[in-house]
């Protein structure tokens, strides 16, 4: 499950079929965000696992958003 998701993961793409779609309803964001926070105080090292996880998952994204906007 760990690599297949990875493997999802990397093979996302902007503006294709296969990108994830976000959530548009607010009341969803804020039950996932609160879930989140329960998970991360309740079990620290999933917490911390989850934040490692965002972490790199922003990195990417920067580092993608400044290869567009240089070309």
């Amino acid at each position: 499950m760990v690599i297949s998701s990875f493997m999802m993961w990397r093979k996302r793409k902007v503006g294709s079929i296969e990108q994830m779609k976000r959530f548009e309803d607010e009341r969803i964001k804020r039950i996932v965000g609160i879930l989140i926070l329960l998970l991360s105080v309740t079990l620290p090292l999933a917490g911390i696992s989850i934040l490692v996880v965002l972490l790199f998952d922003w990195l990417i994204g920067r580092r993608k958003l400044k290869a567009e906007v240089a070309a």
